[in-house]
This record gives structure tokens, C-alpha cells and sequence, in this order.
């Protein structure tokens, strides 16, 4: 099973996104993002994380 960083990277990268790129999408710092990636949530303001999910599922519903 995989886990949530995990999936947040495969999400991105099966868009073709860079981090850098979701960063500035997203306007979350791309450390936030490296880490969740890296499911090093503890680091993270909560609000951080709820706003990168959204925006990785408006993503993938949008694109």
C-alpha cells in the first residue's frame, strides 16, 4: 500500500509537474512539498498540508 507522500508524488509527476512548478502553483515552499513527499508531515503547518491535497485533487479533476 502506498502512502501518502507517495501518492502526492505520483500524483505530480503523472502531470508532469516539477516541484518547482507545484510550488508556484500551489504557492506552498517547495521544502513543504519535498517533504510531504517524503511523509515528513510533522515539519508542516496543517493548513500547509490541506491546502497542497486540495490542490493535487483540483489538479487531477481539472486537468
Amino acid at each position: 500500500m502506498q502512502t501518502l507522500g507517495e501518492r502526492l508524488q505520483e500524483a505530480r509527476q503523472r502531470l508532469g509537474v516539477t516541484l518547482r512548478e507545484a510550488a508556484e502553483f500551489t504557492k506552498i515552499r517547495t521544502d513543504y512539498l519535498q517533504s510531504m513527499e517524503a511523509n515528513q508531515f510533522e515539519s508542516i503547518p496543517l493548513v500547509v498540508i490541506g491546502i497542497a491535497v486540495l490542490a493535487i485533487i483540483i489538479a487531477l479533476f481539472f486537468s
